[in-house]
């Protein structure tokens, strides 16, 4: 009996000096960019809780590089202004927040196959006399 809580001892001892996995910090560029570039489809645009995005915007490709810059395709034109273009794009400090040519954006969620930025606007929109309306909204885009 006393030589098996010995080799029981031995064993837990053995098991709590095995060291432990260290957690890193989700790198966020490196999901965004795959570490050097990686497009993102936008598959919907959400806004007071409603998808109101055009089908000519579904297939708008933005790749983002990992030079902080973004190429933005817009595939099919919903303006004659569409044009493919190259957009700056910076992290804060924490990772939290994603700016693009000045437009801020919280990053809600960032993996391997999606990402959702959402921007909210603190200045107002005067929609009538009597209507100030914020313009926020939900950017979701998928992986290619």
């Amino acid at each position: 009996m006393i030589k098996g809580a010995s080799i029981f001892l031995i064993i837990l001892t053995f098991i709590s000096c095995k060291k432990t996995k260290e957690i890193t910090p989700i790198d966020k560029l490196g999901l965004l960019t795959n570490n050097t570039s990686k497009s993102w489809i936008l598959k919907d645009y959400i806004q007071e809780g409603k998808s109101i995005i055009a089908n000519c915007a579904k297939d708008d490709q933005y790749t983002f590089n990992n030079n902080n810059k973004v190429n933005y395709d817009p595939k099919a034109k919903c303006y004659e202004s569409d044009e493919a273009s190259e957009l700056d794009y910076k992290f804060n400090s924490d990772k939290t927040m994603l700016t693009i040519n000045d437009v801020e954006y919280k990053i809600d969620e960032v993996s391997a196959i999606k990402l959702v930025l959402n921007h909210h606007n603190t200045s107002s929109l005067r929609t009538s006399p009597t209507t100030v309306r914020h313009q926020s909204y939900i950017l979701v885009f998928g992986a290619k």
